[in-house]
């Protein structure tokens, strides 16, 4: 990789150009506050543009367009001063699958949508940004339900799959995801189970494999905080803890327990995120022990397989 730029005072100017592999694949401009300001393009390979419009003052405005691969127009709108505004349409393989309008930033009239084969599956209408937005999968059935007041997100949610089935479910407010929300798989059964308030993770969230609990994590205001455990089926079914443990701030904390289908077990701690103290680890091909300090090895390690000589390396202290 390999950029080209400009700073004064600490604050990028001018124009920035990225290459990846000799193929120039990003090229933008800034103003003289460090802004994104003037045209704006990003290319797929040497001759297929992947996105292209233009910034003023840091906002996108104007008309943007995002290409396929086959160099064939995938969506196209325009920007005033960061919001939608005006006609906006999306394709698919060459054919108009949607069109909608934005008045600064919030939907306003009727949103069309269109199969890939042409056909007319479906519309909804909005007002000033008021009313229910919905679009469709390519047979026509709902995908997506969003009830929008005065361009922000509000109400209940929806994700429907091609047969009709709800496959996410939870509510917004003001445009952030606030109370339950339920993720479900193709067979109907939970799969997540989360809470937000005012759009941040809190609470425990709950994750499932085929109806079964997998694991638990809990959050406060968006930062994991409190017991983690996974689990694992034990040999007659029942769900044994395959991880256990606790976060404080986001960060691993506390001694950790990590178990194998076998029964055997490795404990562990950790101080801020970091492995701490002894590590001792057993495993079918042989077993491995010594020290952490902050995350690092130190001292002497140990390496134990069966039927061959203890080996042991040396670490500094850091």
């Amino acid at each position: 990789m390999r950029i080209e730029d400009r700073f004064a005072a600490g604050v990028p100017r001018g124009s920035r150009k990225l290459w990846r592999r000799d193929t120039l694949t990003l090229e933008m401009s800034f103003d003289d506050e460090g802004n994104l300001h003037g045209p704006f393009s990003a290319w797929r390979d040497r001759s297929t543009l992947r996105e292209r419009g233009a910034f003023v003052r840091g906002d996108r405005h104007g008309t943007w367009q995002w290409i396929g691969r086959g160099r064939e127009l995938e969506r196209q709108g325009s920007y005033f001063l960061g919001l939608r505004h005006g006609t906006w349409r999306q394709w698919d393989g060459g054919r108009l699958i949607m069109q909608g309008r934005y008045v600064k930033g919030r939907p306003h009239g009727t949103f069309r949508f269109w199969s890939s084969g042409g056909a007319a599956i479906g519309k909804c209408k909005l007002k000033n940004g008021t009313g229910e937005m919905l679009t469709f999968h390519d047979n026509g059935q709902l995908a997506t339900r969003t009830p929008m007041v005065r361009g922000l997100r509000h109400g209940i949610y929806q994700e429907l799959n091609p047969r009709g089935k709800v496959v996410l479910e939870g509510a917004y407010a003001s445009d952030q995801r606030h109370g339950l929300w339920i993720e479900r798989d193709g067979e109907g059964r939970v799969a997540r189970q989360s809470t937000y308030v005012d759009g941040k993770l809190d609470g425990v969230v709950r994750r499932y494999v085929r109806g079964e609990l997998a694991s638990e994590v809990t959050y406060a205001l968006g930062v994991r905080e409190g017991p983690y455990r996974e689990l694992q089926p034990g040999a007659d079914g029942e769900l044994l803890p395959a991880v256990t443990g606790a976060f404080a701030a986001d960060l691993k904390s506390g001694p950790w327990v990590f178990r194998r289908p076998d029964g055997r077990a490795m404990e562990v701690t950790y101080v801020k995120g970091d492995l701490q103290g002894p590590w001792q680890q057993r495993g079918a091909e042989g077993d491995l022990s010594g020290q952490h300090d902050r995350g690092r090895r130190v001292g002497t390690w140990t390496w134990t397989a069966r039927g061959t000589p203890k080996r042991t390396i040396t670490y500094p202290q850091p």
